[in-house]
């Protein structure tokens, strides 16, 4: 039986890195572009052609520098992705920009407005 009687509901909502102060604005717009991209649950995933998607993979540095046969045998492990350096999540960012991807214009004037 639960006794606990807090009746709080409010959720901890943990703080973004850009709140930590750990983001530039512009590295939170590449990181928030790339992961509405790659992730599979991104907002802007099925967007993106298959073509784009593998070459934005290749751009990651997570792992290193690896392949698109390497990256079938690791499942498409989102962290190749995840635990990029911020020169790489640029680059990815920057291609995807190219190829006719963005974030809507809403988030920019979000992150503007702090």
């Amino acid at each position: 039986m639960n006794t606990n009687t807090n009746t709080n509901q409010a959720a901890y909502v943990p703080p973004t890195p850009f709140e930590l102060g750990c983001f530039t604005r512009v590295q939170y717009l590449d990181w928030s572009l790339v992961a509405n991209c790659l992730h599979w649950k991104g907002s802007l995933h099925d967007e993106v052609a298959w073509y784009i998607r593998d070459e934005a993979w290749l751009l990651a540095d997570g792992f290193g520098k690896v392949t698109l046969d390497w990256l079938d045998e690791q499942a498409w492990d989102w962290s190749h992705v995840r635990d990029s350096s911020a020169e790489a999540i640029s680059a990815i960012a920057a291609y995807l920009r190219r190829n006719g991807l963005d974030l809507p214009a809403d988030d920019y004037q979000a992150v503007a407005n702090g």
